[in-house]
């Protein structure tokens, strides 16, 4: 404030008067200066943690006043100098990068899956870069690329997966004869099939599973029969004109009948090291108390004999991407699935999308067959699971 001293009323009034002529201030006096206490508001300014002293407000100087009037004006106290605020940290704006494998899917053979692929697209958000399908057992001509499994495929701009099997139903049928090149002509049909279709950058995926008991092309009684037959079957297909297929070497996940990587056919021949995953246990499931059981049956799909992280270090080793060509959640009659459990929808997305496991591409196994549960569209026993599914795909493909 200013202190005034004044002879008499009459001087202090013509200098006020005399100010407010010179600077134009029309308010009163006392509203020239801000009081340092006064409250201030600053819109959208962040509070500091500490007080912080107000800026020096600004002073009016009066014009200087005759001698006779005698007044003196004192010069208001010093305010003292807000301090520097400093700046905060920059935020990131920016997630952590994330491995982005394809993502595909089993909708179902031929024209089924095809229009099982529209529903899974639908559902999922985008539509699915890689489909899996599978030919026929029962003979040779339902081994050879038939025109009813892959005319519904012509003009996809899915990548098609082709499960081929090694041998068709019948004993007289052996990895032994396929290893010597007995079924060298089939294995060429087979290209040719799968060239003149337009379908030239097909992965394919012969005998997969092979470490299991439940295939007629199972290793465990022929390992070598079994690398023999691989190396058939991948050089004779890469010999058709046009062809630029993948090849596939697939096991099932866990120890199973064999230590699978006995059954390695060599680097020159395999393109991509694929592991079949299901949310199943039969050491786990069924239990009282399912959210432990889940864990701890994750556990052994990741870190168990042949587990996940087995085969990432595994793949890396030969310098070959990993694929996961089947995988789901699974509700079985005898009650050893895990049902509608989005925590391994979870564990795999992170799995796949983790640099270091190198996953090139999946599919989801969108079916309902004799063999179990999986399927996440439509009227679904996994409503947790598919609206899981449904965010961590988007966050992959950018759906979102």
């Amino acid at each position: 404030m200013f202190f005034v001293w004044r002879s008499s009323v009459g001087v202090l009034t013509g200098l006020f008067a005399l100010i407010n002529w010179v600077t134009g201030v029309t308010a009163h006096p006392s509203s020239a200066v801000v009081s340092p206490t006064a409250h201030v508001e600053v819109a959208a300014r962040p509070v500091p943690t500490t007080p912080v002293a107000r800026p020096r407000p600004a002073v009016i100087v009066p014009p200087k006043v005759a001698a006779s009037a005698k007044t003196v004006v004192a010069k208001p106290p010093a305010v003292a100098k807000a301090p520097a605020v400093a700046k905060p940290p920059a935020v990131a704006t920016t997630t952590a990068a994330i491995h982005r494998p394809v993502l595909g899917v089993y909708a179902g053979p031929a024209t089924k899956g095809v229009a099982g692929a529209q529903v899974f697209a639908s559902f999922a958000g985008s539509a699915p870069g890689g489909v899996l399908d599978f030919a026929a057992t029962q003979d040779w001509a339902g081994i050879t690329g038939p025109n009813w499994l892959l005319d519904p495929r012509v003009g996809s701009a899915a990548r098609l997966e082709y499960s081929l099997p090694m041998l068709p139903d019948g004993s007289q049928y052996t990895l032994a004869a396929c290893a010597s090149g007995a079924y060298n002509a089939q294995w060429k049909a087979t290209a040719q099939s799968l060239v003149k279709h337009g379908l030239t950058t097909t992965i394919v995926r012969p005998g997969w599973e092979f470490n299991g008991t439940w295939y007629h092309w199972s290793a465990k009684n022929d390992i070598n029969g079994f690398v023999g037959c691989f190396r058939q079957i991948v050089t004779t297909m890469r010999s058709v004109a046009g062809q630029h297929f993948a090849f596939d070497w697939n096991p099932n996940i866990g120890a199973n009948a064999f230590p699978a990587e006995q059954a390695y056919p060599g680097d020159a021949y395999v393109d991509y090291v694929g592991v079949d995953i299901y949310d199943t246990s039969w050491a786990h499931y069924p239990s009282a108390n399912m959210t432990a059981a889940r864990a701890a049956a994750w556990n052994d799909d990741l870190n168990g004999n042949h587990g996940l992280a087995f085969w990432s270090r595994f793949a890396a080793a030969h310098h070959k991407p990993m694929a996961i060509p089947e995988w789901g959640v699974t509700s079985l009659t005898n009650g050893h699935g895990g049902e509608d459990d989005p925590a391994f929808v979870d564990h795999m997305f992170d799995f796949m999308t983790d640099p270091a496991n190198n996953v090139a591409y999946d599919h989801y196994f969108d079916w309902t067959s004799g063999a179990g549960d999986h399927k996440l569209t439509g009227t679904t026993h996994f409503p947790a699971s598919a609206a899981e599914y449904r965010h961590r795909s988007q966050l992959v493909t950018g759906a979102r």
